[in-house]
């Protein structure tokens, strides 16, 4: 029917995920699961079959990417490599019977999501006060996982609207992201 729903097809029902070398539609599929498993969304094995180096050139980009501190979670665990289809089996077979239990409940994530906004909101309009009026310390590592909590869950409203509003606002993130280019470079860099 479309890409979006193919793709949620794809991450519902697969065991574990083959990349194959392919064109862009390959590559969207197979940086949505990995995205998903960085974010913990996705506990099954993604491999590459690699032939002829096919994805170096992909690999040596999350290297950067982790070297950059930009990806946070090592490359190797996000994906595996093999450079033939038996290896690849082999890999997904192993992977799979250690984590066929791991499936992950998206409704569990959404409410638990939802559950930490309404926090969130409710600190806000306190004051990031306690009972007593003081002053609440929020640690730094809390707020990176709020954070992501919520850029989860503004992308997941994301994917649910259509291509023409998706591409309105995805504009205006490109915009304001390259306005504050050298401040986000300057974090990462921390």
């Amino acid at each position: 029917k479309n890409l979006m729903r193919r793709k949620e097809a794809l991450l519902e029902r697969a065991d574990c995920f083959v990349s194959l070398p392919g064109g862009v539609g390959t590559f969207d599929e197979l940086c949505e699961v990995v995205c998903e498993k960085q974010l913990g969304m996705n506990p099954r094995v993604c491999v590459l079959l690699n032939i002829d180096g096919y994805y170096d050139g992909f690999l040596q980009q999350m290297k950067r990417m982790q070297k950059d501190k930009i990806l946070y979670v090592p490359t190797e665990k996000l994906i595996l490599t093999a450079t033939t289809a038996e290896e690849a089996l082999e890999l997904c077979v192993k992977h799979h019977a250690e984590n066929q239990n791991l499936k992950i409940n998206t409704d569990e994530n959404m409410k638990a999501v939802e559950k930490k906004k309404k926090t969130e909101e409710k600190e806000k309009e306190e004051g990031q006060t306690g009972g007593n009026g003081e002053k609440i310390e929020i640690n730094e590592k809390e707020d990176v996982v709020r954070a992501a909590i919520e850029a989860r869950a503004q992308s997941l409203k994301l994917q649910a609207l259509d291509t023409a509003s998706r591409r309105a606002i995805l504009l205006e993130i490109a915009k304001t992201l390259a306005a504050n280019k050298n401040e986000i470079l300057e974090v990462n860099k921390e």
